[in-house]
């Protein structure tokens, strides 16, 4: 058995300059975006891709690597906010993982089709909206194998902004504790939902990469749609849990019985 080179199943697209892996694993072929034109880095980052354990790993580092070489390229180009790539992102890998797809070449036209439906049940404003963001990477990606043929009957339901930003920060400088400021602070600036705000567990507020982590379920509770999500949380967000989480564990708004407030 030869051991291969390490510039072995590199390549680079017609007219693009990005670094591509193609290997095989379990008799597939495998094809990723190393997100970089530099070849040595190219080559460490393949190097990691090759070294994974199973399956699993290996699949989830090549949605990893595909995934953060979007969105960085997007945000240098000024076409996404940091807030709308961590959005994007996080839409993609909810994808990635309730279709287990092995990598972005294999996902087909009747998979996207599919995922498009089972999420309009429950929003059809919010299937094509996730849609789109998977439909825009797999074409950034050189890889959509078709566009999801949305419904005709049913119409995406209007999602009305009831409070400008000015009213919802006079809210929250008018709010007499803090409690009372979180609440208005995961509504207004996070678009958190009423179940996601009472069952909101300190775990969840990471202020080092300024993430809110909503899992998809935490003991009894689940969210609305059984999906998990990542929110992107505002600098003045920040600065109020910073001192507000400070001392706190478990979950943060519990009255007197320990129930969720």
């Amino acid at each position: 058995m030869t051991t291969p080179t390490p510039a072995k199943g590199l390549y680079q697209q017609a007219g693009k300059k990005t670094w591509w892996l193609r290997f095989s694993r379990g008799g597939k072929q495998i094809r990723v975006s190393l997100g970089t034109r530099d070849f040595g880095e190219a080559v460490d980052k393949a190097a990691e891709i090759r070294a994974g354990q199973g399956p699993k790993e290996i699949r989830a580092k090549v949605w990893e690597t595909a995934i953060t070489a979007y969105t960085r390229e997007k945000v240098s180009r000024g076409e996404f906010r940091a807030g709308t790539a961590v959005k994007v992102a996080s839409a993609i890998n909810v994808f990635a993982r309730e279709t287990g797809a092995a990598t972005p070449e294999a996902v087909t036209r009747p998979m996207l089709q599919a995922y498009y439906e089972g999420r309009a049940k429950n929003s059809e404003a919010g299937a094509r909206s996730t849609i789109a963001a998977v439909q825009g990477f797999l074409a950034w990606g050189g890889c959509l194998p078709g566009r999801v043929e949305v419904s005709r009957t049913r119409k995406p339901e209007a999602r009305k902004v009831v409070l400008s930003a000015e009213a919802i920060n006079a809210w929250i400088d008018a709010a007499k504790n803090d409690r009372l400021k979180f609440v208005l602070f995961c509504a207004g600036h996070a678009g958190m939902r009423a179940g996601e705000i009472r069952h909101s567990h300190r775990s969840w507020f990471d202020l080092a990469r300024r993430v809110i982590t909503i899992p998809a379920k935490e003991n009894e509770w689940q969210t609305k749609n059984s999906t998990g999500r990542e929110i992107p949380i505002s600098a003045p967000f920040a600065v109020f849990l910073a001192g507000f989480l400070e001392g706190k564990e478990g979950l943060l708004l519990v009255g007197k019985q320990k129930k969720p407030w």
